[in-house]
């Protein structure tokens, strides 16, 4: 998106919103978009202050694989030219279960990846649905758990600190924008097939815009679409997927308050916590390291 675009989409949020001294404004890019010119630009145009990278792996062959057009000097590059130009804040994405992946590369990625000094690693688990081409290539479920068990134990070796199942960063540079849809707070989508979610009268409303470019331009009122209001069973299980997800765990009282479910009287949590998945010391509940692994099965079991 050119520039000067991008600091016309500021002007109006300006306008429009009171922003904190504190606010986190992210830029999305990819290590072959990143060079001196575009991020000299941003630097004299826009207010952006933090950065995340697509990097994915700096395995040749499995960029080859993902589609990406990037390599491991061109990730390089791009993270010594954000912190020259003062973006030292920035996120880096890595991606376990590639069809062919070891867990040397693994381990390799993820020390590569420390070595240009993020303060913040996402590591996310290749997701496909079935159909596509690299489906039956995913590895299996057990061999996802000893994956993503690996890739854990060589961030926090690497002085990362998970704070969700998929995020881990530098101490003090947790991500707000991830933090809050974990929390169950509102976000504003803005563009096409953006989405946002509002929590009002005790249950969540969704609303996605139109994904085609000339529909959304058409539209005459920003808010023509209308939010779907989402049942009070649909609100407690997406805010305990969401909530259960970060390390801080889920303060039962709070969660009861706000959504109406008293977590703590549910029959299955005293066998999942005696079976090591679930941690529980009021008023907070938090999933083990083996919890982690099965979440979301865990969660169906408890909604």
């Amino acid at each position: 998106m050119p520039v000067s675009e991008l600091s016309a989409v500021f002007r109006v949020l300006k306008s429009e919103f009171n922003w904190s001294d504190s606010i986190e404004i992210t830029v999305e890019a990819n290590p072959e978009t990143i060079h001196e010119s575009l991020l000299d630009q941003w630097r004299s145009s826009l207010p952006v202050n933090r950065v995340s990278m697509g990097a994915q792996s700096f395995q040749g062959q499995h960029l080859k694989t993902l589609e990406r057009l990037g390599s491991a000097e061109r990730i390089f590059q791009a993270g010594q030219l954000l912190k020259e130009f003062g973006y030292s804040n920035f996120n880096m994405d890595l991606i376990v279960g590639i069809p062919g992946q070891t867990i040397q590369q693994i381990v390799e990625d993820i020390q590569l990846a420390a070595s240009i000094s993020p303060m913040h690693l996402s590591n996310y688990n290749l997701s496909l649905k079935p159909g596509h081409v690299l489906f039956k290539k995913l590895p299996t479920s057990d061999d996802s758990a000893e994956l993503y068990e690996v890739a854990r134990q060589e961030l926090e070796k690497n002085g990362y600190e998970q704070y969700e199942i998929s995020n881990y960063s530098k101490p003090g540079f947790t991500c707000t924008h991830n933090l809050l849809y974990w929390s169950g707070e509102d976000f504003l989508g803005v563009g096409p097939s953006a989405s946002s979610r509002f929590f009002w009268d005790g249950v969540f409303h969704h609303r996605k815009q139109l994904s085609d470019f000339s529909g959304y331009l058409k539209q005459e009122q920003f808010d023509s679409l209308p939010f779907s209001k989402t049942e009070l069973k649909e609100t407690q299980l997406e805010a305990l997927f969401l909530e259960i997800r970060k390390n801080e765990g889920i303060n039962l009282d709070h969660f009861k308050e706000r959504y109406g479910l008293d977590l703590s009287l549910h029959p299955k949590i005293p066998l999942f916590e005696k079976e090591g998945f679930l941690k529980i010391e009021k008023p907070t509940l938090t999933l083990t390291s083996k919890g982690r692994l099965l979440a979301d099965s865990l969660v169906c079991e408890l909604i």
